[in-house]
C-alpha cells in the first residue's frame, strides 16, 4: 500500500456497492456528545458532485443492493487546507470551508481513500441548541506569584475546554494542569480591558456566558 505524506493510500481503482455510495453522502443529523469530523469543502465537493452523478447513472438499480460502481479517482481525503500548522484555522465556516460527517462516514472515506488528517469534534448544547464546537476555547495558563510584574513571554501549559464548561471544569482543568488539583479553596477573577474586573461566581454560568464572544482574562486566585 502506498502512502501520502503520513497516511495511507487506498489502492486505485475502487470499487464499492452502490449502497455504500448512497450512505456516505447521506446528510448528518447532530446528537449531543457525539463525535464529528470535519472534511475539506475543497475535496467533499468533487466527491459529492461525481458520486452524485454515479448514483444518476444508475438510479434504475438503486435497490438491488449487489450493485458495484467504480468510485472516482479522486486521490486521498486532503484537510491541509482548514489546518494552520498544528490548529484549526480560525473563522472558518461549515458549507463553505469544511463539511460535517460522522464517524462511520468519516472512517468510510478513509478507508476508501486514506488521506487525513482527521479533525474530530464534540457536538455541544449551547445557548441556542445544539452545534458542533469546530474551535474549543484554548486558556493560556501563566503562573504566577504576589511579585510578579508581567506575564512570561510564554504560558506555562495550554488548556482546550469547551464553551459549555462551568466554573468548576475551568478551575479543574487548570489547577490539573498545573500539578495543583487538591488545592482547597480558589476564586476566579474576569479582567476585561481597560478596567473592569468582577469574580465569577455562578457555578452554573459557562465559558460561553463568560466571554459573550469576546477575549478576556481569566484570574484564578489560590488561598
Amino acid at each position: 500500500q502506498s502512502t501520502w505524506g503520513e497516511y495511507p493510500m487506498a489502492p486505485s481503482p475502487i470499487s464499492v456497492p452502490l449502497t455504500v455510495l448512497k450512505d456516505l453522502l447521506l446528510e448528518t443529523e447532530l446528537k449531543e456528545n457525539d463525535s464529528m469530523f470535519l472534511v475539506s469543502s475543497v475535496w467533499w465537493h468533487t466527491f459529492q458532485i461525481r458520486s452524485q452523478q454515479l448514483i444518476r447513472d444508475h438510479r434504475d438499480e438503486l435497490d438491488q443492493s449487489n450493485i458495484q460502481v467504480e468510485l472516482p479517482p479522486l486521490g486521498p481525503v486532503t484537510n491541509a487546507t482548514l489546518m494552520d500548522g498544528d490548529h484549526l484555522k480560525q473563522n472558518i465556516l461549515e458549507g463553505n470551508d469544511f463539511w460535517l460527517l460522522n464517524s462511520a462516514q468519516w472512517g468510510g472515506l478513509c478507508k476508501l481513500y486514506g488521506g487525513g488528517p482527521p479533525i474530530e469534534r464534540r457536538v455541544v448544547r449551547g445557548k441556542n441548541g445544539l452545534f458542533v464546537e469546530t474551535n474549543p476555547p484554548r486558556l493560556a495558563v501563566y503562573v504566577l506569584d504576589h511579585t510578579a510584574m508581567a506575564l512570561p513571554q510564554n504560558p506555562e501549559k495550554t488548556v482546550t475546554l469547551s464553551r459549555t464548561s462551568t466554573l468548576e471544569s475551568v478551575k479543574t482543568a487548570v489547577l490539573t494542569a498545573i500539578g495543583r488539583p487538591s488545592v482547597g479553596s480558589s476564586r476566579i477573577y474576569r479582567f476585561v480591558p481597560p478596567k473592569t474586573v468582577f469574580e465569577w461566581t455562578s457555578k452554573f454560568a459557562t465559558l460561553e456566558d463568560l466571554f459573550e464572544g469576546r477575549t478576556a482574562t481569566l484570574e484564578i486566585v489560590l488561598e
